[in-house]
């Protein structure tokens, strides 16, 4: 009953399994480099198997979420590989695209098997940020699932330090998921890697991402049950290429850095063998 979902990547799965309730999930990885895009990948496949989604885009919107989301739909009903930004602008290449997104917007809305996703907008205070995704669970959605689109962002009213801030958010979220609802939800969470460490793996591409890498607070790396790190070059991006690791994980087995297949432009990921011998 715990275990939610998979990756949908062979690499990952063999070795961890499903993620669970009470599981804190971290994406790491550097700017534009795809954080986003993996969450929107994975949300796809919490609705798809009927669970119920919540996101806090504290960077970010709603619409942008909803257009990848809808650029997800597409691409696994049709193989056709939409922009998001696109959808978002509403600018499509011909009436046949403009018809497949009406329909997997329609499916999205009416498609009672699929679970369902909601948005809290605006900003996170680390003081009732916790009070505020109760009141929504309560009021407005019972999700299996909740994306905070970066915890990293959030405010104080007190005069605290970012780091402080940061930590106690992670912490404080870590304990919501284990014991702030009767139904414990999945949390994830993506963060920016260290711009110092974005820098090493640019100058040296075939080390690792390892547990001094996360940026802003050592809560990034601490608070997760399970972390993944993102990092291609710009030129492996273009190419459809992901370079996915193991950062940090509470659990004995970690899995071996592999390449996957990534259509970034819709928020689809899957395993390619061909790319890791």
């Amino acid at each position: 009953e715990n275990a939610l979902i998979d990756f949908g990547l062979e690499e990952i799965d063999s070795v961890i399994g499903k993620l669970r309730r009470s599981n804190l999930l971290g994406i790491l990885g550097p700017p534009k480099g795809g954080k986003t895009r993996m969450a929107n990948y994975l949300v796809g496949k919490c609705l798809d198997a009927g669970l119920n989604v919540v996101v806090w885009p504290l960077e970010g919107n709603s619409e942008e979420w909803e257009a990848m989301q809808t650029a997800l739909l597409v691409r696994k009903q049709s193989g056709s590989s939409l922009d998001s930004k696109k959808i978002l602008e509403r600018k499509y290449e011909n009436d046949d695209i403009r018809q497949l997104v009406i329909a997997a917007k329609t499916q999205m809305a009416t498609d009672f098997n699929r679970g369902k996703l909601s948005f809290i907008e605006g900003t996170a205070y680390l003081e009732d940020f916790i009070d505020i995704l109760k009141q929504h669970y309560e009021s407005e959605n019972a999700y299996d699932v909740v994306v905070i689109d970066s915890l990293v962002n959030i405010e104080s009213r007190a005069r605290v330090s970012k780091s402080e801030k940061i930590s106690e958010a992670y912490m404080l979220f870590k304990r919501f998921l284990v014991n702030g609802l009767k139904v414990p939800p999945l949390g994830i969470v993506p963060a920016q890697l260290k711009q110092s460490y974005v820098d090493f793996l640019r100058k040296n591409p075939g080390e690792d991402i390892d547990v001094t890498a996360g940026g802003e607070s050592a809560e990034t790396i601490r608070s997760p049950d399970e972390i993944i790190g993102l990092f291609s070059s710009k030129e492996e991006r273009n190419a459809g290429i992901m370079n996915i690791y193991s950062v940090g994980t509470r659990h004995s087995q970690t899995f071996d850095n592999f390449a996957a297949r990534c259509e970034l432009a819709c928020c689809y990921f899957y395993s390619d063998p061909e790319l890791n011998k």
